[in-house]
């Protein structure tokens, strides 16, 4: 492709695969208004190049030391999974992942995903055992959770032969997005995914049968906290906090990421014996995430 050229679907030769490395039929490959911005001379790269990213496809060969993939198995980049952590129940959808089976383990959540060169390509976000891919348009099922994260995890485009089981499925973040957010906070740019500053604290403790259509059942508030001193105890269900309904803990902590310790927000909930209550709080500090 030339600069300005319009963009056109070849065949690419590649060299047969070398230690570490695999060759992949690419059967499905998305191009974005960023790849015609590229088209344009957006990049300081070379011409011609290729565009396009979220590829899938079918593993053709394989190099010396590849165990991961075999000819015939489906791979796929920019995958989307949902992770949840079963330490407080809270999930989270995830995109844009890289997937692959590497042996992470309980805490690794942050540390780097590299390539056979050494070179960090990702940062290990989420991880699942006990998967299960079935090929093109499937999905994955999660077992439990490691690195921070377990859960459940689907796809445009799922993987080919069943793994064995206790073989994880590791969802890292691309290092590109790593380091932009990065470098967001470093600016102190917030937004609505990234909260600059200390974070702000409730003080409530979710009961197991927390999530309901009707509000988030709380076990208790932590004496000396916002949540105690505006009356909640136990058994309460919380229906809506800075006037936005809520239905879930991480419903709850997604409203709290706007606002800081110092801030005054409504918060309304109905008692154990169905009586409605609305309080103004001051939020306070909590640990750092």
């Amino acid at each position: 492709m030339a600069k300005g050229a319009p963009v056109s679907v070849e065949t690419v030769i590649v060299p047969d695969p070398g230690p570490g490395e695999a060759v992949v039929d690419v059967r499905a490959c998305g191009v974005c208004h960023t790849d015609l911005h590229y088209r344009e001379g957006g990049i300081s790269d070379d011409f011609p190049f290729l565009l396009g990213h979220e590829a899938a496809g079918v593993v053709s060969a394989v190099g010396p030391d590849v165990t991961s993939v075999a000819p015939g198995d489906v791979v796929a980049l920019n995958q989307s999974i949902t992770a949840s952590d079963a330490a407080s129940g809270t999930s989270e959808n995830l995109t844009g992942m890289i997937e692959s089976n590497a042996d992470i383990q309980p805490g690794d959540s942050g540390g780097p995903l590299v390539n056979q060169y050494g070179q960090v390509v990702g940062m290990d976000t989420a991880a699942s055992t006990g998967y299960q891919l079935s090929p093109y348009g499937g999905s994955g099922s999660g077992g439990s959770g490691s690195g921070g994260f377990g859960g459940s995890g689907s796809s445009g485009y799922g993987g080919g032969s069943s793994p064995q089981s206790g073989t994880p499925q590791v969802s890292s973040t691309p290092i590109n997005t790593a380091m932009s957010i990065a470098d967001q906070i470093e600016a102190g740019h917030a937004s609505s995914t990234v909260h600059i500053g200390k974070t702000a604290f409730l003080g409530i403790e979710i009961a197991s049968t927390a999530t309901q259509s009707g509000g988030v059942e709380i076990a208790g508030a932590a004496s000396g906290t916002p949540a105690a001193a505006a009356g909640l105890t136990a058994g309460d269900v919380v229906t809506s906090v800075a006037g936005t309904q809520v239905n879930s803990y991480s419903s709850i902590e997604h409203v709290l990421e706007a606002y800081h310790p110092g801030d005054k927000i409504s918060i309304s909930w109905t008692n154990t014996l169905g009586q409605s209550h609305t309080a103004t709080i001051t939020l306070g500090s909590g640990p750092s995430a």
